[in-house]
């Protein structure tokens, strides 16, 4: 599927109506489709990686799109909007990716996690020292210990 994208996007675009509207249209929805592609079946064996690939294939759908909207015929006050915005998204998915990749790749996560599961369970364990002490009732009667001899049998 990856191949047939990149086959899609390099190959048969050049093909498709060189420079005009209708090739940056066709490279939008090839992108949709990858898209849904993978946020639909998640190919990959990691979470990491299908998110990565998520969010990749939404920068260069946004950069698409971005340059299908360059295209329109739009006053100078909006135009410059839409290249900010256009501009400004792709760039955070790319941050998103390289985020992930620090996040999870890297194993930055996991060292955060266990460092604050670490601390938690030192807490935990002093906690438990701290009530371990029973108290046992004082047992006057033989009545008396029969009720202990129960309730301890059955807890």
């Amino acid at each position: 599927m990856i191949l047939f994208n990149k086959t899609m996007m390099c190959g048969g675009l050049v093909v498709l109506a060189p420079g005009s509207p209708l090739q940056v249209l066709f490279a939008i929805l090839i992108m949709q489709f990858h898209l849904l592609f993978l946020s639909k079946l998640a190919p990959y064996v990691k979470d990491s990686e299908d998110w990565s690939s998520f969010f990749a294939t939404l920068g260069l759908c946004l950069i698409s799109l971005g340059a299908y909207s360059m295209m329109l015929d739009l006053k100078g006050n909006e135009q410059r909007i839409i290249g900010l915005v256009t501009t400004v998204l792709p760039y955070f998915c790319i941050a998103v990716v390289v985020g992930i990749m620090i996040l999870y790749d890297f194993g930055l996560k996991d060292r955060c996690c266990c460092a604050s599961n670490k601390a938690a369970s030192l807490m935990n364990k002093k906690q438990k020292k701290a009530t371990t002490t029973q108290v046992q009732p004082i047992v006057g009667s033989t009545e008396e210990k029969k009720q202990v001899k129960y309730w301890q049998s059955s807890t």
